[in-house]
């Protein structure tokens, strides 16, 4: 027999403690029981769980023909003195109480059982624990670029989120219908990448390139020819540069 298998074992230890299990399977399960502590813990988990259903009866002191019996049974060898069999005929209580008891009896052990088998075949319980856990934003970066003129840009950005927002006050004299202002990072080694146009109104959404975030960025605006540079690098003037800050 496999005794490996959980559900055999719950049902063993289950029936052993219910006292379902009798002769040569019940001895077999307590030398069982000497070699395995695994199935031995099973067998307190199932003494604790059912032993709590014997608070729920009332005790009720049998009567002495049905006491006589029990000690009958128990040991066959002692002789007990049974009260006078009435006759069939004449007083059928005595029947008519075994009967009723065996029903009794039987119907307990039905529904323990299937109460039993029902708890077997739940699937245990699984509880789940959701936290929350709140992740900090990093800061943006921030960079205010002005020049010599009453225009200037704060540029904010936002690598973690891929935004780039340039607010404007000011003009720049520069004529528009052949002319941009180009907004460029530089990195580290100071190599300017291009960032887009700068808007002519009070601010914008740039998309932001696809560029390793320098340690040190510098932003900068250059004046370019209408479309933007030509050539990747700046063409024109840069009229503003100022480091870009994380705040």
């Amino acid at each position: 027999m496999k005794y490996q298998n959980a559900k055999l074992r719950q049902m063993l230890a289950a029936g052993y403690v219910l006292g379902t299990m009798r002769g040569p399977a019940r001895r077999r399960f307590e030398r069982l029981l000497k070699q395995d502590p695994l199935m031995l813990r099973e067998l307190r988990y199932w003494e604790r769980r059912l032993g709590g259903l014997q608070h729920g009866f009332a005790k009720v002191k049998p009567r002495e023909v049905v006491w006589a019996g029990i000690e009958q049974q128990i040991n066959a060898v002692r002789r007990v003195a049974l009260p006078p069999a009435r006759s069939i005929a004449g007083d059928r209580g005595p029947l008519n109480f075994w009967r009723g008891w065996a029903a009794v009896a039987s119907l307990a052990t039905v529904g323990l059982g299937y109460g039993l088998w029902l708890q077997l075949r739940q699937e245990p319980q699984v509880i789940e624990t959701v936290r929350t856990v709140q992740v900090p934003q990093p800061q943006p970066w921030v960079a205010m670029l002005q020049s010599n003129t009453p225009a200037q840009w704060i540029v904010v950005m936002k690598p973690y989120s891929r935004s780039l927002k340039v607010s404007v006050s000011g003009a720049y004299p520069i004529d528009f219908r052949s002319q941009d202002l180009q907004l460029w990072v530089l990195d580290d080694a100071g190599q300017p990448h291009p960032m887009g146009l700068l808007p002519q109104g009070d601010s914008a959404e740039l998309p932001m390139p696809e560029l390793p975030m320098p340690h040190k960025p510098v932003m900068a605006v250059s004046v370019e020819p209408k479309g933007g540079s030509p050539t990747g690098l700046p063409t024109g003037p840069v009229v503003s540069s100022a480091p870009l800050l994380q705040l």
